[in-house]
């Protein structure tokens, strides 16, 4: 570098006299300018264009003023809690590092709360988002729509509607691509006028999220029910649409016809993780009542409420899954007719189960096929549950049996066909029940443990024929000391 003789000693060089070495030659000095810039001295970041500390490098990290910058990914104006030290400005940074979520704009302090479930402005005392509403459209602006929700109201801007905690009152007729997303208790409520959602056109993807569908009474007549003599009060889809509820509770809903709580016909629903709460126990339909198109339910805790006419109806050209759920004190709680059950696995419960006293099942004129699992068809521990005309074929059963009775009221099983059907128990595995087998057909079908059918307890078995079965115990039928045979001996357990 430049040095330049200093010879009176006052810290400043003569241009004139300006050898050039690596080191530094007595009596001379790196600039004829400062006496601030010498080898001893701090780097600065205020003088960007000078070489402070004379080691050839300008505006290091380490200069002493330095300053430190945070990155503000979400650009609110607030950095998240990483510093970078820098003399020069961070792209996309700032001197604060105040934002308590740098991955959301709406969070940062002195945010204006919005209902998102989330602190908006980062105090550490909670800002209720009771009564807040906001709507984000498919561009991302928000808008405050909490005045708007009331009455009938009929949605046709595709986006996320936010609802937070609070009971709103409102008919809704959906006409968009959209979800609804609560945040706390947030309940939708018809207050007894009609049906809480109506979906109103074919292909639209509707998903509603943790919320509550209460208080409807669908006549036929009012609000966005005006067909189908007053069916599907928390929901009603009769178009070709997808719906996902998840994490959807119904509440205190009540119909004169087809589904106090949901009903369908035509359309595609998957119901996830749901519950019922609080229904009338003369309400004069099912909660749910799927007519074609496909249902799907999955997971969820459904106890403690009555349905008159079962919790749920499956009929006409319908595609019904069941898969994970628990019912549990719940009065005639399942009624299935006319559906198909394919490729499945089941599980502990079964694709129907029923539990506790004054419970009842109905599975009717329906084929299972294909499935996996511990128990497939149902499984019953007090209460009642009936097979009739129904067919269970090529399925492998991991448990106890295809069809379980686990200290239940009373089961019956009739005009059923068993074929090709893999079990470690048997078929029909009962116990501490009072059990009827009577014109059912099992054809082909192998057992590891006991036989086709072993009703242990106070059974009937009138008019089956066993045809080519496999079972460890040497026969199609294992039967307890109080099972009784009423059939035509040329008739009965033919192999």
């Amino acid at each position: 570098m430049t040095w330049f003789a200093d010879a009176d000693g006052d810290g400043f060089g003569a241009a004139s006299q300006a050898p050039e070495a690596c080191d530094q030659p007595s009596g001379h000095v790196a600039d004829d300018t400062s006496a601030d810039v010498h080898p001893d001295a701090d780097e600065l970041c205020s003088t960007p264009d000078i070489d402070d500390d004379c080691d050839g490098a300008l505006n290091e990290d380490d200069a002493a003023d330095v300053r430190t910058w945070y990155l503000d990914a979400d650009g609110d104006g607030h950095g998240g809690p990483d510093g970078v030290a820098s003399c020069a400005p961070l792209e996309g940074g700032t001197e604060e590092s105040t934002d308590c979520d740098d991955t959301d704009a709406t969070v940062f302090p002195g945010a204006t709360e919005i209902c998102d479930g989330q602190q908006n402005d980062c105090s550490s005392d909670w800002t209720s988002d009771a009564g807040l509403a906001e709507f984000v459209d498919a561009d991302g602006l928000r808008t405050d729509v909490a005045s708007t929700l009331t009455d009938d109201i009929t949605w046709t801007e595709p986006g996320t509607l936010h609802i937070c905690d609070g009971t709103w009152t409102a008919l809704w007729s959906l006409d968009a691509d959209m979800s609804i997303q609560g945040h706390g208790d947030t309940v939708l409520s018809a207050d007894g006028e009609g049906t809480v959602v109506h979906i109103a056109s074919d292909e639209l993807a509707v998903e509603l999220h943790d919320v509550v569908l209460a208080d409807s009474a669908p006549n036929g007549s009012t609000g966005n029910d005006p067909w189908w003599g007053g069916s599907g009060g928390g929901l009603q889809c009769f178009v070709d649409s997808e719906i996902l509820l998840d994490g959807v509770t119904l509440r205190a809903n009540t119909s004169p016809n087809r589904g106090a709580g949901i009903s369908t016909r035509g359309c595609s629903v998957t119901w996830l993780d749901g519950a019922v709460e609080s229904t009338s126990e003369d309400t004069d339909e099912t909660q749910v009542s799927i007519e074609a198109g496909s249902f799907t339910l999955s997971g969820g805790e459904f106890a403690d409420f009555s349905a008159y006419d079962g919790f749920l109806m499956a009929r006409g050209d319908a595609e019904l899954v069941i898969e994970d759920v628990h019912f549990h004190d719940v009065c005639a709680s399942i009624a299935v007719s006319g559906s198909t059950f394919e490729d499945g696995v089941t599980g502990h419960y079964g694709v129907v189960n029923t539990y506790d006293d004054g419970c009842a099942a109905t599975i009717d004129d329906s084929t299972f096929s294909r499935l996996t699992g511990d128990v497939l068809i149902g499984a019953a521990e007090g209460g009642t549950f009936s097979v009739t005309n129904s067919t269970l074929t090529d399925s492998v059963v991991d448990g106890d049996g295809a069809i379980l009775g686990d200290e239940a009221d009373a089961i019956t099983v009739s005009g059923c066909t068993f074929t090709g059907n893999c079990d470690d128990y048997a078929l029909i595995y009962t116990y501490s029940a009072e059990v009827l087998i009577q014109d059912c057909e099992f054809t082909d079908n192998a057992m590891t443990g006991y036989a086709a059918i072993a009703p242990i307890g106070d059974a009937t078995v009138d008019s089956c024929t066993f045809t080519d079965n496999s079972a460890s115990a040497g026969a199609s039928y294992t039967l307890g000391e109080d099972a009784v045979i009423e059939c035509d001996a040329d008739y009965c357990f033919v192999d």
